[in-house]
């Protein structure tokens, strides 16, 4: 019985030597990461892109932020209103003409309202009393 514990099984072996090969080819592909310590006079200034001093930014003409692609929309609306030969020019919220508070009713309308929670406690030494108003 000794003997056939050490019988050399050859699929078993395939399977280690295939493991053995995709670990090369990893290793190869994604070399391990060496940290090694250099001097400070021994390397080069790194180069830079950016402005080195808060007095070169208005030489550069770096811009921190876009220009907005799209102009923001004036929530102001030109009122018009004409009578006895006199035209009146009002410059109106949005939300205050007659098209706006249409507008808001039926957002409103389409709003659904939450159901009321149903109380899971009770409170200690509570009865419940009749209303007569409900």
């Amino acid at each position: 019985m000794g003997r056939n514990d050490m019988q050399f099984d050859l699929f078993d072996s395939m399977t280690v030597l295939e493991e053995l090969r995709t670990d090369l080819e990893e290793a190869e592909i994604d070399p391990p990461v060496v940290h090694s310590m250099v001097r400070a006079e021994d390397c080069s200034a790194p180069l830079l892109a950016g402005p080195t001093s808060v007095f070169d930014l208005a030489a550069t003409g770096l811009q921190l932020r876009a220009p907005p692609t799209t102009p923001e929309k004036n929530s102001n609306v030109m009122l018009v209103t004409r009578g006895n030969g006199v035209v009146r020019c009002q410059v109106v919220r949005f939300s205050e003409t007659d098209e706006g508070m249409e507008k808001e009713r039926q957002r409103r309308a389409r709003q659904i309202v939450p159901r009321a929670r149903k109380q899971t406690f009770k409170m200690r030494n509570s009865r419940i009393w009749d209303d007569p108003q409900s």
